[in-house]
């Protein structure tokens, strides 16, 4: 790495979530970068952690062009992503993605890695949040800027969300038990991130799935309970229930048991040599109890 690619700096919009928090750990780890997160809530604690181990934290809102202008002025690199949006706009998602695209080929920033969802290659099938990554993604194949786009598939995250479940030794989703779905964690998303930034000539222009582990929901029970201590089990929420999921969750969740992810993982990791992680492994790296 040279001392002028050490002084450029990335812009880390969702630098205080799982996958904009991966990214900083890694940029950090190497201390090739400069790292500038983005954030609504600077005088948050996430944004100030992140202000003492280095990061540049700046004020901006992705609805607000000038904030987004100002943040990206200088930046080598941007990485982007956003949260879900709610049922009742589903394309806002998608108009923040698309205004933080602009502003990076305003900026003339030199690469802009995005991150979605495998579900986005999947259209038309009533699931809005992969419907506005993927005009997202058509967004940025229009507008010619340099990039990279990853699509993951079900984040680890989701899993361990509900602590309390846990606790009482018992998880609950829309899956039969014993279908296979592939996992990953924000931690390898952030990996991935990296390594384009810091391997521009493998990634720039490549469109990457990306999995870590394959396994059912048997398994993420049983995983959960060896790291927590205690036996944890799975059952399927009972259809008479499922009219509380939100209409985009039970069709991604029919998307799930009816076809799901299949990605290469052994050949994901020969193509681009990033070590990736279990869920238990996952657990036990973040110190999950």
């Amino acid at each position: 790495m040279t001392d002028t690619q050490s002084a450029r700096t990335i812009l880390v919009i969702g630098a205080t979530g799982n996958q904009g928090g991966g990214l900083v750990g890694h940029l950090l780890s190497s201390k090739a970068w400069n790292v500038r997160a983005l954030t609504r809530s600077p005088d948050g604690e996430k944004a100030r952690a992140l202000a003492r181990r280095g990061v540049q934290v700046v004020a901006g809102d992705m609805d607000d062009a000038a904030a987004l202008d100002a943040a990206m002025e200088g930046a080598h690199g941007v990485f982007s992503m956003q949260e879900q949006a709610p049922e009742d706009d589903p394309m806002h998602e998608a108009r923040q993605g698309i205004a933080v695209a602009d502003a990076a080929r305003r900026a003339g920033v030199s690469h802009l890695v995005y991150t979605a969802s495998c579900g986005a290659k999947e259209p038309n099938r009533g699931v809005s949040y992969w419907d506005a990554k993927r005009a997202v993604i058509e967004h940025i194949r229009a507008i010619g800027i340099a990039h990279t786009v990853l699509r993951p598939v079900s984040f680890m995250e989701n899993y361990v969300a509900s602590r309390d479940a846990v606790a009482a030794g018992v998880i609950h989703g829309l899956l039969t038990p014993d279908k296979t779905l592939q996992v990953i964690s924000g931690h390898d998303i952030g990996a991935f991130a990296a390594a384009a930034f810091t391997r521009p000539d493998d990634f720039l222009g490549q469109e990457i799935d990306i999995a870590a582990e394959t396994v059912t929901m048997n398994d993420i029970a049983a995983a959960l309970g060896r790291v927590a201590g205690h036996e944890v089990v799975y059952r399927q929420i009972p259809r008479e229930e499922w009219h509380r999921v939100p209409p985009s969750g039970l069709a991604m969740n029919a998307w799930y048991q009816e076809y799901g992810y299949d990605e290469d993982i052994p050949a994901l990791k020969r193509r681009w040599g990033i070590p990736l992680l279990t869920f238990e492994e996952w657990l036990r790296a973040i110190g999950w109890r």
